[in-house]
């Protein structure tokens, strides 16, 4: 008798336990998860942005700028279109996860204020 009232408690109690971990802690535990990646692709995207910007600003800088200024060729036309090859760059050279991560809003606005916020950046410098 007491073997089948420990057989009924162990399966109620069993029950009681995996009900609780399935409409509780599974869910909070998949949230979790979701919330850490989620913060890991947005923080490895930001990473790449920042590095990707500055490698094809100060590539430019060297190369086209410098060159542009010892011309005098320097204006806001060669600055616009020195402005849209950065961009270009910048968004080629951007991991595929990035660029989709990207792509949910405007990904040349936000690779202009990168880049823009960059040079900014070295200004003060």
């Amino acid at each position: 008798m007491w073997d089948e009232f420990f057989k009924y408690i162990v399966a109620f109690a069993f029950t009681v336990v995996s009900a609780a971990i399935t409409t509780i802690v599974l869910p909070a535990l998949a949230r979790w998860l979701k919330s850490k990646s989620d913060s890991e692709v947005i923080k490895s995207g930001i990473d790449d942005l920042a590095q990707t910007t500055g490698t094809c600003v100060d590539y430019l800088e060297q190369t086209i700028v410098t060159e542009l200024k010892a011309q005098n060729k320097w204006n806001s036309e060669t600055q616009k279109e020195v402005l849209n090859m950065a961009i270009e760059q910048v968004i080629t050279g951007l991991t595929n996860a990035t660029k989709n991560t990207l792509e949910a809003g405007n990904i040349h606005a936000t690779v202009e204020r990168y880049i823009e916020a960059y040079i900014q950046s070295k200004k003060k410098q």
